[in-house]
């Protein structure tokens, strides 16, 4: 008798919590999971139909194909997945929220949670806002600026103080190997200069043409990079540590065209993939290379901290570079298409 009671709770429990999923939960189980269960989630990768013009998986070493086309874009586990417009039952059924990865036994419970999309902010460097006042930082003793032990702009010199507005040439401050700088410019000039503690102007880095712009999330004692639109309308890359132009792209990096710190870049519209670490070229560019937008795989979780594991998330991750043709490369150029 006891053993029967204790079969009828676990199936009422199992009942339970069958009937506690959501249509989107059963039908990701069902649809997706099922067909990718045994694999890792690391060699899945997504491959193209024409015919219902939707993404499906297929292994990545096998090509062979795992799943009808579910997705609306391609789609990777890095660890897990965003599932954004997953159509199923001809479109009546549209599934969002987020899959666990096979290293979390690709768990639906987060299937259908949709966060609400934030419009970041834009700002525009440079422009003039007359309602401040800087001249409470003027200190007439200093030559440069001055901050506090948080890197915080505490004082300028007045060669620094634009009296006809009222406002600090200082538009920004940042440290190097920790050493403080700035970035100066009048209002009414159109180029920038960066200037050290006491008001010197860098050799390299004086009447540049654009806003220099830092990449930070790569600044360590190797590389530093600054970045700014010359007269000819292209991006200069250049080493803060030594001033050397490294890189002369047709457009700006783009992290919408990034991933893990490998970048789409043109030079003389030929694209290639640079790798931001070194900026030297991963893939140089050229007429043949076919570059829409670069994806990346892995099962472990990227580090918060990606200045100082860019590295290991590499060696863990496969990094693709989606075609025009709706196929992947590698980072060696090699092409997966499934089998048909």
């Amino acid at each position: 008798m006891f053993k029967k009671v204790v079969v009828l709770i676990l199936s009422l429990s199992f009942g339970t919590l069958m009937a506690q999923k959501t249509p989107c939960q059963i039908n990701v189980e069902k649809e997706l999971v099922s067909k990718i269960k045994k694999y890792s989630s690391k060699e899945l990768i997504s491959y193209y139909s024409p015919k219902a013009e939707k993404w499906g998986y297929m292994d990545r070493e096998s090509k062979k194909v795992l799943t009808p086309p579910y997705f609306a874009y391609p789609e990777f586990f890095n660890p897990d997945l965003a599932l954004p417009h997953m159509y199923f039952n001809k479109g009546e059924l549209i599934c969002e929220g987020v899959l666990k990865g096979s290293n979390k036994d690709y768990d639906v419970s987060e299937v259908v949670v949709i966060q609400p999309f934030i419009v970041p902010q834009v700002t525009r460097r440079g422009s003039v806002d007359y309602t401040r006042d800087d001249s409470k930082l003027v200190k007439k003793e200093i030559t440069g600026f001055e901050v506090d032990e948080n890197g915080k702009l505490l004082y300028i010199s007045p060669k620094f103080f634009d009296e006809s507005t009222n406002t600090k040439m200082i538009k920004d401050v940042f440290s190097y190997k920790e050493v403080y700088y700035a970035i100066v410019n009048k209002e009414e000039e159109e180029y920038y200069s960066i200037i050290n503690k006491k008001g010197e102007v860098l050799k390299d880095f004086e009447n540049m043409d654009g806003y220099p712009i830092i990449i930070e999330s790569v600044n360590t004692a190797h590389s530093f990079w600054i970045w700014y639109k010359n007269k000819e309308e292209k991006y200069v890359f250049k080493d803060f540590s030594n001033g050397v132009i490294k890189v002369i792209l047709d457009d700006n990096l783009s992290e919408w065209n990034s991933v893990l710190w490998y970048v789409i870049a043109a030079v003389n519209d030929q694209k290639g993939i640079l790798d931001v670490m070194s900026m030297e070229w991963k893939i140089p560019p050229a007429k043949e290379n076919d570059f829409k937008k670069l994806y990346y795989t892995t099962v472990k979780n990227k580090s918060e901290s990606i200045n100082r594991s860019v590295e290991y998330n590499r060696e863990d991750s496969y990094i693709y570079i989606l075609n025009s043709k709706n196929t992947f490369y590698d980072l060696d150029m090699k092409e997966y298409k499934p089998k048909k």
